[in-house]
C-alpha cells in the first residue's frame, strides 16, 4: 500500500458540483427502503461522474491498486473499481458515499473487503503515510508484514496487520499455492520480471513496495 498523493484540485468537477446533492438523494433512498444499494452510475451525469473518478485515481496512483498496489488497473489485467474506504451502506457511512476523500482506485480483489472496516486501518493518502513506517516486505515468503525495526511503535505494528488482515494483501488460504490465484506467486514473477528488466522504471510494475 504505497502513498496516494491526493489534491482537492484533483476531485472531478462533476462530482464537486453534484455530491451532496446525490448524497441527499442516496439517504433518502435508504430512508424509504434500508435495503437500497447505490448506484454511482444510474444517471448520465453519475455514469460520467464515474468515469472521470476512475480515471482521476488511476493517474494518482499510475494505474496501481491504491491497496494491494496491483497493477495496471483500467485494462483486461485487472479490473478497476473504485472502493469506498469507509464503507458506503446503510449502517456505516452512507453520508461518505461520494465523498472525494473516501474514494480510492482498487482492484476486484481487494473490493471483497466489502463492509469490513476499523478506525485503526491505514489510509493510504493521509500526510505522512509510508509503507515503510509500518510494513515491510519479506522476500523470502513473498509476504507483507508488521515491520519490525525497534522504533516502530507497537500501535503502528497493530495498525499495520489490521490492514493487511482487512484486505488480505497476502491473500487468502484457500488460494495459497494457485498459480493464478495465490499473490505471493503473482509478487514472485512480478521480481523476476524487475530483475531481469534493463533499467526498470518501478511504477512500471506491480508490488512497488518489493524493490525499494
Amino acid at each position: 500500500m504505497m502513498y496516494m498523493e491526493r489534491a482537492d484540485n484533483d476531485q472531478p468537477q462533476l462530482l464537486r458540483d453534484n455530491w451532496e446533492k446525490w448524497t441527499n438523494a442516496y439517504l433518502s433512498n435508504l430512508k424509504n427502503n434500508p435495503k437500497h444499494q447505490l448506484n454511482m452510475q444510474n444517471s448520465k451525469d453519475k455514469k460520467k461522474a464515474y468515469d472521470e473518478i476512475v480515471e482521476k485515481l488511476l493517474t494518482i496512483t499510475k494505474q496501481h491498486c491504491a491497496f494491494c498496489d496491483n497493477s495496471p488497473l483500467g485494462n483486461r489485467k485487472v479490473k478497476p473499481t473504485i472502493e469506498h474506504f469507509k464503507p458506503k451502506s446503510k449502517d456505516k457511512y452512507p453520508e461518505l458515499a461520494y465523498k472525494w476523500d473516501n474514494l480510492f482506485p482498487c482492484c476486484s480483489y481487494c473490493q471483497e473487503k466489502n463492509d469490513d472496516f476499523e478506525e485503526k486501518l491505514l489510509k493510504p493518502d493521509i500526510k505522512g503515510y509510508d509503507f515503510y513506517n509500518y510494513f515491510e516486505f519479506d522476500n523470502n515468503k513473498m509476504e507483507i508484514i508488521p515491520s519490525t525495526l525497534l522504533n516502530i511503535l507497537e500501535s503502528d505494528k497493530e495498525r499495520a496487520q489490521i490492514t493487511i488482515d482487512i484486505y488480505k494483501l497476502n491473500g487468502k488460504e484457500e488460494d495459497k499455492d494457485n498459480l493464478l490465484k495465490d499473490v505471493r506467486i503473482a509478487r514472485a514473477r512480478e521480481f523476476t520480471l524487475y530483475i531481469n528488466t534493463k533499467n526498470p522504471n518501478k511504477d512500471d510494475f506491480a508490488f512497488r513496495f518489493m524493490f525499494y
